[in-house]
């Protein structure tokens, strides 16, 4: 009992250590939304015509989205809020990634103008 004890004790303190270590921070939330932009608007950024007007949109919003980021830190974890005219969005960050704690995607209402 006490050898199954230790062993679940040791598998928790690796758990939290590496959620710890894999906390993603400030910038790789802006990575990621970049990131995620890019893929929303790949056929926009490819286009000749609209290609120098849809990368300066895409560095506009990019820049807005990280400017206007909140990030608590916990930790083991962190939440980014996003607070834009068409909504407050909310992100966890754990394990070196962003988890959506809302169903609507804020890159797709940006370009719809929904709320």
């Amino acid at each position: 009992m006490k050898k199954k004890l230790i062993i679940i004790l040791l598998f928790f303190t690796a758990i939290v250590a590496a959620a710890v270590f894999t906390n993603p921070s400030k910038k790789d939330f802006q990575e990621k939304m970049e990131a995620r932009m890019k893929e929303e608007y790949a056929e926009e950024i490819s286009s000749p015509v609209f290609k120098d007007i849809a990368a300066l949109g895409l560095s506009f919003v990019s820049k807005v989205i990280v400017d206007d980021c909140q990030r608590d830190e916990y930790y083991v974890c962190s939440i980014c809020t996003v607070e834009l005219p068409i909504g407050t969005y909310q992100y966890l960050g754990v394990f070196g990634t962003f988890i959506p704690l809302q169903e609507k995607d804020p890159i797709k209402d940006i370009s719809t103008g929904t709320p």
